[in-house]
This record gives C-alpha cells, structure tokens and sequence, in this order.
C-alpha cells in the first residue's frame, strides 16, 4: 500500500513537469512567432528607404558621411532550473537598435560675410632692369619717359655685402643718366645689400643710358635694380598776341578758355587756354587761336657755315665723322676707340678744332681701360701723330687750344684715379717743361675736372669742377690762378664752351628738372654767380635732354646733342632758342664746330 502511494506521488511529480515542459515549449514557440511577425513591417520600412541590402541613414550636411542602420536582435536563451522548485523563470528579451523612421534634416546654406577690403595702392615705381655694376658700368635699355630713378642693391660687394658708391671725388655723384649727373637723395659713399638710393626729382626726360660708378675703390661688383618714376604727363602751354585796332593792344597767354571784356585804350594781359575769344567793347572784337609749337620762330640768322665733328658708335665702333654745313653731307673722319669721357658718359668734348681749322686735337684709346692718347690730325694730309699719353688706367679728356694754336691744354686724370690735373703741351711736339707738359693746376682739394673745357679768346679758362658732388662752371686764368665760381648752383652745369668773341658762355644745366643749354655773359653773374651781370639764361626748350652746346663761327648758332626726337641726334638752334633744325637722323652727340 505505501509503494504503491509512492508510485502515485511519483507518477504525478512527472506529469507536472511534463506540463511545465509543455508550456515552456508553447511559450518559447509564441515568442518566436512573435518576434518574426514585429521584423516584417521593420523590413519592409528600411527596404524603403534605401534600395542596398543595408539601409543607410541620409546625410544631413554635405561633409557628413552617411551611415548604414544596424538591427540587432538579442535573446536570452530560458534558463531550466536544476532544483525540484516548480517556479520556472522564462526571461526573453529581444533587443533592437533600429531607427524606424529617418526624416532628413534640411541643409541650411550660410550666405558669407562680406568683408571689405581696402585697395592697396598701386607701386608708383617700374622695374627697369637689372645690372651688375662695376666701377664705372653702362646699362642701356628701351627709352622711357621718367622724373626720377631708384636703385637697390640685392647682391654682391665681398663678404661685408658693402660698396663704394662715389665719383668725381664726392659724394652722390655717382649716378650718370643721359649725360648728366643726378644728385642722389642720400650722399653716402657706400651702398649695402638691400639698400636703396633714389635720385632727386628732375621733372621730365626720355632716359635711355645710365651709369653706376660703384665699388672703384675696393675693385668690387654689386647687382643693382633699377627702377623710374613715369614722368607726369606733360603741360604745354602757348603764347597768342593779339591786336585790336584801332584803340587797343590785347595779349593772351593761352592755358584755360576765358572771356574777357576790355575798355578800349587799355592794355590787357589775360592767361586762357585755347579756343579764346577776347570781345573789346566797344569798337572792336577779336578772335584769336593760339598756335602751339615746339619751339619759338624767330627771325632766321645769317645760315650757319662750316663743319660740325661729332661722335657716333658705328657698329660698335666709336668713330668721328663731319657734318658739312654747306651741302648738309656727312663723312667719317677718324675712329678714336671708348675713351674716357665716353667710358664715364659726360658731357666734355673728345676733342678740338685748331683755330685755323687746319688741325684737329682728339683724344684716342685701342680699348676700354687702356691708355688714352692725345693725338693731332693734319686735316690737309689725314695724317696723325700722338703728343702725349696717360697712365694706363688713367685717362684724358676735353683737349682745347690756345688762341693763338701753338698749345693745347687737357685734363689729365691718374691711373689711381685720385689725382686729377690740367695740363698743356705745345702742337709741335716741343717740349713745354721739363717733364714734356706743363701742369697748369691739379685737385688739390680733391675736386675733379670732369665736365669739359673750353679756353677763350682772351686766354681765359672755362672748366667744370665737381667738389660738392655736382659739376659748377669756373673761370680759371691760363696759368692755373683765379678761379671764379660762375654758377654757383646745386644743379649739375657742365659742358662750358666759349662763344668765338669770347663774350658769353654756352652750357648745359640741370636746374630746371632735366639737361637744357643755358648761356650767360661772361664772366657770368645775377643771383647765382659772384660776379655782376646777368643771370644764365635758359636757351633750349626741348622736352627731352639737351647737352653738349658748341658754337657757330659767327656765334649765331648753337649746335647741341639731344633725345627729343627719340634718339640722341644733333640739332642747332639760334640764340633765342628758335629755328630748332634737326641735323642726323641716325645718331650722334658730342658736337663740335669748326672754328
């Protein structure tokens, strides 16, 4: 009886975990369909919004990367307890990540700020070129049009980057444009890597040579560049005379249009540019159209006679050639090689018209740096013969002679380039001194002699001396004494050249912007001389550089080399500066007329 209770008791305990089995298993099986139906919909939603097997998340800004959707399913398994406890614990916890809608976020397009900018303001300065100076160094180039020039040092000068900037014994004069030199706005006598020196404004000229005279004392190289200031463009203004008749004198200088209304009997001086209608009430009216010319028409003097000598380089050649006054021809005369004041660009004469014009002094050399020699040319047998020599490395310039022919003075200048003198050696070949030549005067103050000379009638001396770092015209007696200032003038003047009475002097100034040809009375005078009489008087009127003056041998003429034509050329002009004519067409300067 109580086995078979046991047997019962047992047979029950199985039939109730057989139960609990079975409801596990139902509720397992419930689960499951359960999940499978809640991943239908999710599927067919994410299979909506992307095409790819895995949906991917739309981006919401343009640098965002788009990222793919990630469903996860997790289920813990239904722990069966070990123990008799009938207290199942079924635990089903399905996890998903899932994202069940994406609604794209609108990009929003930010408009940028704008900032304003201040324009720079354009560099007034352009670039010439560049050149590697080396004590006295030539850099030509297209002509242009400028009021001022800068140079910058970038390279070069040894190991202490430095260099000698200096000429002529002075500071600032180291800078020769044209044939004039620029007085430079900072007179140190050395230049530096990536310094700068600029030249002083001189208003307006056509440039197109320039020479650096830079490391002579230290025998070294520095690469410069060179920049220029356009020149500002140019005002031309015009003179118109006009006269009413019969009761008044009108004159107009024309600049802006003006109407003007005069009384008759009086005299009116009105300034108006042209068209200008001047109305005279009341018994007259006049019209008048100024004519604008490049230079003023005077009476014409007696036509000029003689020959000009003046320097040309001939396929590179530097050569001497004669234009004849008489049927406007032109032949070569000598060839005379890079002399010195050719080598340095200055404005003194390479040589001299006896004053029989039988002879001709002129200074030769067979190359750059070698000696200069003093030599004579019979103009009746073409026949040379040389007087005498410089050092080597030395030079000699402006030759000019006696009046009555039997000598010839010049500068002499050192081969060390220090001393610089004037000599005279007599035209036959004799003997002037011991020595051979006669030394007249030397630097003793460390001035040079670089701007030519001329020795008049009366025996009187007119050189060019730099000592303050611009040439000024000096008077000087035959024996080397008396030297007179006539200029007196910060400007370069340069190029004096005696009138045939011995009465007046011609030269070239730069003291009104750029190179113009000036005459005054000898000895000179006015404001800026030391002696009485007038002051120099402005001769040229070229827009361009004007140098070089020589006279006629009837003094009513000025022949001159200048760039207003757009190439250096000869011209001449009367003493008002009027009947400008044009004489070469391919070249030339360093004029030099006949006696």
């Amino acid at each position: 009886m109580k086995l078979s209770l046991n047997n019962q008791g047992n047979r029950n305990r199985q039939i109730v975990w057989l139960l609990i089995g079975i409801i596990a298993v139902i509720v397992i099986v419930c689960s499951v369909v359960f999940l499978l139906l809640q991943l239908v919909p999710l599927q067919n939603l994410t299979q909506s919004l992307s095409p790819s097997a895995n949906p991917t998340r739309v981006a919401s800004s343009p640098n965002e990367t788009a990222t793919p959707i990630v469903i996860e399913v997790v289920a813990t398994p239904l722990p069966i307890p070990p123990t008799d406890t009938p207290q199942p614990t079924i635990t089903l916890e399905p996890t998903a990540t899932q994202t069940p809608s994406l609604t794209p976020t609108p990009t929003r397009t930010s408009t940028p700020t704008r900032t304003p900018t201040n324009t720079p303001t354009p560099d007034p300065w352009v670039l010439l070129g560049q050149v590697r100076a080396a004590c006295s160094t030539e850099f030509t180039f297209t002509p242009v049009s400028a009021s001022r020039f800068k140079l910058v040092a970038i390279s070069g000068g040894g190991d202490d980057k430095l260099i000698s900037f200096n000429c002529c014994g002075s500071a600032g004069a180291a800078w020769l444009v044209n044939d004039a030199w620029l007085p430079v706005t900072n007179p140190s006598l050395t230049l530096r890597v990536g310094e700068t020196r600029e030249t002083s404004d001189f208003g307006s000229a056509m440039v197109d040579r320039q020479r650096f005279n830079v490391g002579c004392n230290d025998n070294e190289q520095m690469d410069l560049r060179v920049y220029y200031l356009p020149a500002p463009a140019a005002t031309i203004t015009a003179t118109l005379t006009a006269t009413a008749t019969p009761t008044a004198t009108l004159t107009l200088t024309a600049t802006t249009p003006t109407t003007a209304t005069v009384t008759p009997t009086a005299t009116l001086t009105l300034t108006a540019t042209t068209p200008t209608t001047a109305t005279i009430t009341p018994t007259a009216t006049v019209t008048g159209t100024a004519a604008v010319t490049p230079t003023t028409t005077a009476t014409l003097p007696p036509a000029p006679k003689g020959g000009i000598v003046f320097h040309k380089n001939d396929n590179g050649i530097d050569r001497a050639f004669v234009f004849n006054l008489d049927n406007r021809t032109i032949t070569p005369l000598v060839d005379f090689g890079p002399v010195m004041d050719l080598a340095m660009s200055t404005n003194a004469p390479f040589g001299a018209w006896s004053p029989d014009n039988s002879r001709f002094a002129f200074i030769s050399t067979v190359s750059s740096g070698a000696s200069n020699i003093l030599r004579l040319l019979d103009l009746k047998t073409g026949s040379t013969r040389p007087l005498y020599s410089s050092d080597t490395g030395g030079g000699l310039s402006s030759p000019t002679w006696s009046p009555d022919g039997t000598k010839i003075a010049f500068v002499r200048v050192a081969g060390n380039q220090h001393v610089w003198a004037i000599d005279a050696v007599n035209a036959d070949g004799s003997k002037c001194s011991d020595k051979y030549e006669c030394e007249l005067t030397t630097n003793v103050n460390g001035e040079q002699f670089r701007g030519g000379m001329s020795w008049s009638k009366q025996g009187l001396f007119a050189l060019a001396i730099n000592s303050t770092g611009a040439n000024n015209v000096f008077t000087m007696f035959a024996d080397g004494n008396g030297r007179a200032n006539l200029t007196n003038n910060p400007a370069d003047n340069s190029g004096p050249a005696w009138s045939p009475d011995g009465k007046q002097i011609a030269f070239t100034s730069t003291r009104d912007g750029r190179p113009q040809i000036y005459v005054m009375p000898a000895p000179g005078g006015g404001p800026d001389a030391n002696a009485g009489g007038s002051a120099p008087r402005r001769v040229s009127q070229g827009e361009a550089a004007d140098f070089s003056p020589t006279w006629s041998p009837d003094g009513n003429w000025i022949a001159f080399a200048s760039y207003r034509g757009g190439s250096t050329d000869l011209y001449m002009m009367d003493l008002s500066g009027g009947n400008v004519t044009r004489l070469t067409q391919t070249g030339g300067d360093h004029p030099l007329w006949s006696r």
